[in-house]
């Protein structure tokens, strides 16, 4: 996830400066045309500045060509002078045609730019969208997973209390019979040890009865030996 927004950060970072750099060669299109354009209307005021004079001084000619009293210099001079004026038109107009060319160039180049800013902003917000998407599916992937971890970690320990219960009843249930059959076993003792007593003190009578019997002979009583047996 680190990676991917990462690498999502850093193509945003390159796009960015790909947009400025669009940007500032378009500003400085618009100011090259700009300033084209004010040199433009400067060759055109001169060039009809130009255009009136020349019709002034051409009026002129014809006037002072149709007059008798103008020597042959004078339209000689004035002629010259009509004809300057054509080639710093021609030349003003020649000019005029070249900026037109260039600012022309120019506009088209900013139009260019201005498509290509375009362009580029209509992908870079496409890819925004993606990447807004990839991201909001990798933070919804993300918070499904610790969703998970936190069920399961919850699973967890419930089971792990659920163990703890089981081995605290167990410990005291173990605890109980363990008492139970402490309990038990000393009745048991106390009980063979009774036994144990009545047995010892019924064998020293039947040595007793036996040795009496061995000093009276075979004859024994019978009941003296029921009575032994039945003890």
């Amino acid at each position: 996830f680190d990676m991917q927004l990462a690498q999502a950060i850093g193509e945003a970072s390159f796009e960015k400066s790909l947009r400025e750099k669009v940007t500032q060669e378009n500003t400085s299109c618009r100011w090259e045309v700009g300033k084209l354009r004010q040199n433009l209307e400067k060759k055109e005021l001169e060039t009809t500045k130009l255009t009136r004079q020349l019709e002034v001084l051409g009026n002129q000619v014809k006037e002072l060509s149709s007059s008798t009293g103008l020597d042959s210099n004078s339209v000689v001079s004035l002629k010259k002078k009509v004809w300057e004026l054509e080639a710093s038109a021609a030349e003003q107009n020649q000019q005029l045609t070249e900026q037109a060319n260039a600012m022309q160039l120019l506009e088209q180049t900013r139009l260019r730019f201005e498509m290509e800013i375009e362009r580029t902003k209509q992908i870079h917000l496409k890819e925004l969208e993606d990447k807004e998407e990839e991201l909001e599916d990798i933070r919804q992937s993300c918070q499904r997973r610790l969703r998970q971890f936190e069920m399961q970690l919850e699973q967890e320990y419930e089971e792990k209390q659920m163990v703890l219960h089981e081995k605290q009843d167990l410990e005291g249930l173990i605890g109980t019979l363990c008492e139970q059959i402490g309990h038990r076993d000393f009745d048991v003792e106390k009980r063979l040890r009774r036994d144990l007593k009545r047995t010892h003190a019924l064998l020293a009578d039947l040595q007793l009865l036996l040795a009496s019997m061995g000093e009276s002979g075979p004859s024994v009583d019978r009941g003296e030996l029921e009575k032994v047996h039945i003890q």
